[in-house]
């Protein structure tokens, strides 16, 4: 087992926008999403000092790190257990990325062994991190949801775990601004787990929502508020785009909703005046779709066709 004391990397300091897209989202190619990554969350053009434990085999969290760190990656350890004092030593962490300690059996990969347990946090383990920002628990064995997170929370990925209606607890996040949940439906291998759901709107902070791969059958218009800048809903199982979808997402600048067809094997249709709400869009993903009944005329900002990516079966 490896050492626990102190095993990893050295300090350095590295942008939060290189520790989103490293580990935490699955950013678009494209100048827009950055762009909105960065006015939606300011904090992550910030430097922060970081420390690497990812890969270490680890199966407590790491004593004796530097106190000041800032963003910390124990993911891809085996650490099935965070208790109450864990984290007392490092007051100052902003990022804390804890993907893959416990890979959920119908998820796993070549890479990684499943975990036959569940991954446990003890309620308010993580309640003193006054500065926590971002925090990742994607892909493990998590049936039950945190309790007592820091209210601080604006970003959090839980995607590819077992959670079911989160609902509630999401709610208690009220300045919750970015939340990944992908992942946790698997059309292609017919692997629905759990059924996550959220079924009330969640914090008017929201700003990017990332609902990939789980079991929508329509556009959840009620997650969509008017403060929403990102919006991604691919490998679902919706087959229609309904007028008033997206009546009240009139901030939103990106829309992903691509490889909708894969799943429902039938061609997406896309009703009149669909995209009418949105006078800022400036990226929209339609590709490795089949769309039915697509007309010109359903845009009427052209600005939005230079970046539109589309296989279209008229």
């Amino acid at each position: 087992m490896t050492n626990v004391l102190n095993p990893c990397d050295e300090v350095d300091r590295v942008p939060g926008i290189y520790l989103r897209s490293k580990f935490a989202f699955s950013p678009l190619e494209d100048v827009v999403e950055k762009e909105v990554y960065l006015k939606v969350a300011p904090w992550l053009d910030n430097n922060f000092v970081y420390i690497n434990c990812s890969w270490r085999g680890l199966t407590e969290v790491p004593r004796n790190l530097p106190t000041n760190v800032e963003a910390l990656n124990l993911g891809f350890n085996e650490i099935r257990r965070v208790g109450a004092s864990d984290f007392l030593s490092y007051p100052n962490i902003t990022w804390l990325i804890f993907n893959a300690n416990c890979l959920p059996v119908l998820f796993e990969t070549a890479i990684l062994p499943p975990c036959n347990s569940d991954l446990h946090i003890e309620p308010g383990a993580l309640q003193h991190l006054a500065h926590l920002k971002f925090l990742g628990l994607a892909d493990n064995n998590l049936r039950e949801f945190p309790r007592q997170l820091p209210t601080s929370i604006k970003g959090l990925d839980i995607s590819f775990t077992l959670l079911g209606d989160v609902t509630a607890q999401l709610r208690l996040l009220s300045g919750l601004s970015i939340l990944i949940s992908a992942g946790n439906c698997d059309h292609y291998r017919n692997v629905c787990p759990k059924n996550f759901t959220l079924t009330q709107a969640l914090s008017s902070s929201l700003q990017i929502l990332d609902l990939n791969s789980n079991d929508w059958k329509m556009i959840p218009g009620y997650l969509l508020g008017n403060q929403l800048k990102i919006f991604t809903l691919s490998l679902n199982p919706y087959r229609r785009l309904r007028k008033n979808d997206f009546v009240n997402a009139t901030s939103l600048e990106v829309l992903v909703l691509n490889i909708i067809a894969c799943t429902t094997r039938k061609a997406l249709i896309i009703e009149d005046g669909v995209f009418d709400p949105l006078p800022h869009l400036k990226y929209l993903n339609l590709s490795l779709n089949a769309v039915q009944f697509y007309r010109a005329e359903y845009l009427k900002t052209t600005k939005i066709l230079k970046s539109w990516i589309f296989l279209v079966i008229v």
